[in-house]
C-alpha cells in the first residue's frame, strides 16, 4: 500500500465532505457517482488482502471514509474486520499492535449498521468483546496492562459508548452477571471511560 501524503488525504476528505453536503443521503451519492465508486474500490479491495499488509495510514483513511460514509457500509464490513482480527492471523504478527488497535477503532463508526439492520446487535457486540479479550490474552505476556488498554480497551470503550443501550443489555444478561471476567471487564471499561472523559 502506498503512503498517502497528509495534505492530499486532508484535501480528499474535505472534498468528500463537500460532496456529502450536496446530497441528502450519502448512500445516494455513492450509488449515483461512478467516480466516487472508483475511488472507494481500491480501499475496499485492500480489505480483502491479508492483515499483514495493513498499515496505520491505510486504517486512518478507512476510518475517515467510515466517518463520512457510515450509511454506506453494511454488516459484511464488520464481519470482514472481525475476520482480520482472527487470533491465528495475529499470532504471526504479534508486533503489529497499532494495526490491531486501528481495526478495533473502526467499529465505533459502524454502529449505524447495527442499529439500522435486523441483525442482533447484542451478538455483534459480544463477538467484538470476545475478540478483544482473545487479543488481550495473546499480548498479556508480551506487554504491560497500560499498553493493552491502549490497543484494545480504549477503542472498545468508544465503540460501547455509541452502543450504550445494547451494551447495557449485554452486561446485564444473567450469565454475564455471574461471570467474574465479564464483571471485571465492565468495571475496567468504566474506569477507562471516566479517564477519557477528563
Amino acid at each position: 500500500m502506498r503512503r498517502i501524503e497528509k495534505k492530499i488525504r486532508k484535501t480528499s476528505v474535505n472534498c468528500l465532505r463537500s460532496l456529502i453536503k450536496l446530497e441528502a443521503n450519502a448512500k445516494d451519492l455513492v450509488a449515483n457517482d461512478d467516480k466516487l465508486k472508483m475511488i472507494l474500490r481500491p480501499v475496499l479491495l485492500c480489505l480483502q488482502q491479508d492483515f499483514k499488509i495493513f498499515s496505520v495510514p491505510f486504517l486512518s483513511i478507512l476510518k475517515q471514509l467510515l466517518k463520512l460514509l457510515y450509511q454506506c457500509f453494511n454488516k459484511a464490513l464488520s464481519d470482514k474486520l472481525l475476520e482480520h482480527l482472527n487470533i491465528k492471523k495475529i499470532n504471526q504478527i504479534s508486533n503489529d499492535s497499532k494495526c490491531i488497535s486501528g481495526i478495533l477503532s473502526l467499529f465505533e463508526h459502524l454502529t449505524y449498521t447495527y442499529h439500522s439492520s435486523s441483525m442482533n446487535a447484542c451478538e455483534n457486540l459480544e463477538a467484538i468483546i470476545k475478540t478483544s479479550l482473545k487479543i488481550e490474552g495473546l499480548f498479556k505476556n508480551l506487554i504491560g496492562k497500560t499498553q493493552i488498554n491502549n490497543i484494545t480497551r480504549v477503542p472498545l470503550v468508544r465503540f460501547i459508548n455509541k452502543m450504550a443501550s445494547v451494551a447495557y443489555q449485554y452486561f446485564l444478561k444473567s450469565e454475564n452477571l455471574q461471570d467474574p471476567e465479564t464483571i471485571r471487564l465492565f468495571l475496567d471499561l468504566l474506569v477507562i471511560y471516566f479517564f477519557l472523559k477528563k
